[in-house]
């Protein structure tokens, strides 16, 4: 298979694209250098050329030559050279029709064959792009002294080589009119028309094409200093541009590139004499100008013409930058026109402020953290302050993309559900593709190495940051080498690290010479401790919320729950908490459930899209309160849309682990919040005893899943406003329990009114016709006594007491207000959340 090559690349910039295909030079030796042929077959098949292409299927061809011989061949439409297409793509954009055309023909060498593409190799592309820049300079070179040296110059060519002439051209947009005479004026024929016998009108041309080439070509340095990663692109261009200045006799130019590139100064020192005809733009000096002056007194001919023109790809980056900078700054907007020069879109959403103006346009731009990165840190500090200023209360309106870029994932967490109930869409594809470029800030989990360090060293040993290292507590992910950069001396961020930390046994302050007195008082305090070391996941969790993301080929890590003492004073002797005095089985498992729901809120809820495999990749062999805790924290951040109904049904059969259905099921509630899913709808109502049919056997369900389900349904159901599903959990409220457990019962009632409250959340009395029977019932569970619809009341109470009374615990046929109000209180206050209205309970 060949590859063909083109002698110009397409650009794609709308204008007319010229291209040439040609086989490559070396043909001819690379089929025939293994026989034996005379001169005059290797002269036959060194001149072979093209006569027609046909049966094209994705880039590759049937060629036929000239000597009736049919390839299949491969094209390359484009350079491989990064710097070659963008200076393609810049001339095309910025240069006249006419002058781009001549351009193109300089590239073709009148159909020559050694052209741009002759090699695939990037530092070839660049040097045949770069020699035929520096032919053209030489060209204008020739051109010139023959001109000056015939007789005197014209009124005309006076004109042309003016200083007055080259400032109007710099005001006046000239669209499709060329400076030329007349007689080589813009007629529809192509360029070739233009090269006439006069050496004058040669010269003429020969300036204005390195002229707007120069503009051009500066437009995308300009561009280019605004990448970081675009170093040693930008030191070539600035070698080739020290050549068009230098043949211009634009000695301001020439010193504007040496400075940035001193290594230019031994190529072109004797230009210092040279005229400089004007400043080259620099947008440094307009960013500096804005910081210190404000947009308004800044100087536009800083900004490159190139960058002003609307729709432009060539220096899109930099009038993003620009821009940004501009509404910073308090530039004026005129529609998408800014009164820098430049044309900025803005997403919708208010701004009080130009802060959030400009993070509003980095949305419409498309212009994230990763791209922050990508920009010298001189320049991101000013927009990343803009972040930060925005962080703490954004307003409510924005779109989600724009809370993910200022760090409020939270917030983009709420206005995407609220979104997903407005359009009845489930799918949550499109948040992966919002906020991937904003979460290089993230990092990666890790799975901890074995650590070099003994246990019982890091147990004696008194250095805190020694610890910290060897121990995983969950936090380690957060202190990295940028963390000692923002925070310096400040030490606040340790302290609640050393806080927080659960993974390492607690100080106990004793005497040297314990006696049989200090065991016991040793007990009491880590009795007192443990309960301390419990309730720390808590704060861990909201620590570190959504600050890194998982590696699917990784498994997840667990920091350690340890509710073990050390004595300092016994050169750190370990003292284990003695767990015979004490029932603690549910006092430490309810804090593994945290912990694992801790450990799960510390993935962000925007990566890419979690695998279903990776989830079961984290299943335990044997069921535990850690995992039960990471499934509800995958529900929180909607990970658990991944799993399919057979998952879930392979979890509640297979697990037989009541806290692992009791997170699954909130989890997937949770995941699926306020889309009314049918089939988990089922699954929670299938843990709702009194729903079952009075033909269906009695299933023994504990109380705590009976209200993990009616919780459940009130979060799938949010803010619907269900008939059924409302009148349902107005029931369980005031449902006589089957237990003897007093604290389940009541339990079981908030639940059920807070999952009331979260199905019409918000609506007030304007949700449906029974509203008011609907609120006496409420109040009776509160201990009203205003009753306004008997009729129904006395419907409801007769439900309520067929739904039977199985326990020992015998209720009467008044209401249990201390059971029920609780329940009814949040109900009410749910429903008429940010709602003004005035009603009498008592």
């Amino acid at each position: 298979e060949v590859i063909l090559t083109p002698v110009i690349c397409e650009v794609q910039s709308g204008k007319q694209c010229l291209c040439s295909y040609s086989l490559p030079t070396e043909f001819g030796k690379g089929v025939f250098s293994n026989y034996e042929l005379n001169s005059e077959v290797k002269k036959l098949y060194s001149s072979v050329k093209i006569t027609s292409i046909a049966d094209a299927v994705e880039g590759r061809v049937n060629v036929t030559c000239s000597n009736g011989l049919m390839l299949r061949c491969s094209l390359r439409k484009y350079p491989t050279s990064s710097l070659v297409s963008d200076c393609i793509t810049a001339m095309a954009e910025g240069l006249q029709m006419c002058f781009y055309s001549h351009f193109v023909s300089l590239l073709w060498g009148d159909n020559d064959p050694a052209c741009l593409c002759s090699s695939s190799h990037v530092d070839s592309e660049w040097e045949s792009f770069s020699y035929e820049i520096s032919k053209a300079c030489t060209k204008y070179e020739r051109i010139l002294p023959t001109k000056s040296s015939t007789s005197s110059s014209t009124a005309w060519d006076f004109l042309i080589d003016s200083k007055y002439h080259a400032q109007y051209c710099k005001r006046s947009p000239i669209s499709g009119t060329s400076f030329l005479p007349m007689s080589y004026g813009t007629s529809s024929i192509g360029f070739p028309s233009f090269l006439q016998d006069e050496h004058s009108s040669d010269a003429a041309f020969y300036i204005r094409l390195m002229r707007e080439t120069l503009d051009t070509l500066h437009a995308l340095y300009e561009n280019l200093k605004l990448n970081v990663l675009r170093k040693q692109d930008l030191g070539c261009l600035a070698s080739l541009l020290c050549r068009v200045a230098s043949s211009l006799g634009e000695s301001s130019y020439v010193d504007y590139y040496c400075r940035d590139f001193p290594h230019n100064l031994v190529d072109f020192h004797s230009l210092a004499s040279a005229t400089a005809l004007k400043t080259p733009p620099c947008l440094f000096r307009w960013f500096e100008n804005c910081l210190h002056h404000g947009c308004h007194l800044s100087n536009l001919d800083d900004i490159p013409a190139l960058m002003c023109k609307q729709k432009g790809s060539a220096v899109s980056w930099g009038r993003k930058v620009v821009s940004f900078y501009s509404l910073l700054l308090g530039a004026e907007r005129q529609g998408s026109n800014l009164s820098s020069g430049v044309y900025c879109e803005v997403a919708n959403g208010s701004a009080r402020n130009t802060e959030e103006l400009a993070v509003l346009a980095m949305v419409a731009e498309k212009f994230g953290r990763q791209q922050l990165d990508l920009l010298p840190i001189g320049v991101s500090l000013v927009l990343r302050h803009a972040l930060d200023k925005c962080r703490e209360s954004p307003p409510d309106d924005w779109p989600a993309p724009a809370y993910v870029l200022v760090g409020r994932e939270d917030l983009a967490t709420a206005k995407m559900g609220s979104a997903r109930k407005e359009t009845g869409f489930g799918n949550n594809d499109n948040l992966t593709s919002i906020s991937v470029p904003y979460m290089l800030h993230l990092q990666p989990v890790t799975v901890p190495t074995a650590s070099d360090v003994p246990t019982s060293e890091v147990l004696n040993s008194e250095d805190t940051d020694a610890v910290y290292r060897s121990v995983e507590d969950g936090m380690e992910h957060i202190f990295t080498s940028t963390t000692q950069l923002r925070y310096g001396r400040d030490l606040r961020l340790n302290e609640v690290r050393r806080l927080l930390c659960s993974a390492r046994p607690v100080a106990i302050q004793t005497s040297t010479n314990p006696t049989a007195s200090d065991q016991d008082l040793q007990q009491q305090q880590l009795w007192n401790f443990a309960q301390r070391t419990t309730a720390l996941p808590f704060g861990r969790g909201a620590f570190t919320l959504a600050t890194t993301y998982t590696l699917l080929t990784e498994a997840l890590v667990f920091p350690k729950i340890i509710l073990a003492g050390r004595l300092p004073a016994q050169q750190n002797a370990t003292v284990n908490l003695d767990l015979s005095t004490r029932s603690v089985s549910e006092f430490s498992s309810w804090a593994e459930f945290h912990n694992g729901v801790a450990a799960g809120l510390r993935l962000a809820p925007f990566q890419e899209k979690m695998l279903r495999t990776w989830i079961q990749y984290n299943r335990p062999s044997e069921p535990n309160f850690t995992h039960a805790g990471l499934l509800l924290a995958f529900g929180l951040h909607e990970h658990l849309r991944v799993l399919t109904m057979t998952d879930a049904y392979r979890y509640l059969s297979q697990q037989e682990h009541d806290i692992t259905t009791l997170g699954l099921l909130l989890g997937l509630a949770t995941s699926h919040r306020g889309t009314m899913h049918p089939a988990i709808s089922k699954m929670l109502y299938f843990h709702v005893p009194s729903r079952h049919p009075s033909s269906t056997p009695e299933l023994e369900l504990p109380t705590l899943l009976q209200s993990a389900a009616v919780m459940g349904i009130g979060l799938l159901y949010e803010g619907s406003a269900h008939a059924l599903t409302m009148k349902i959990l107005l029931g369980e409220i005031g449902r006589r329990s089957g237990g003897d457990n007093v604290l389940e019962r009541e339990g079981y009632a908030v639940a059920a009114g807070s999952a009331l409250g979260f199905v019409a959340l918000g609506r007030g009395s304007d949700a449906f016709g029974f509203m008011d029977t609907f609120l006496d019932r409420l109040f009776e569970y509160i201990g009203s006594k205003e009753v306004y619809h008997e009729k129904f009341l006395n419907a409801t109470i007769a439900a309520d007491d067929q739904s039977g009374n199985t326990g020992q615990m015998m209720d009467g046929s008044q209401i249990n207000v201390d059971v029920t109000a609780p329940g009814a209180i949040i109900a009410l206050a749910l429903i008429f959340l940010k709602g003004r209205v005035r009603r009498n309970c008592c």
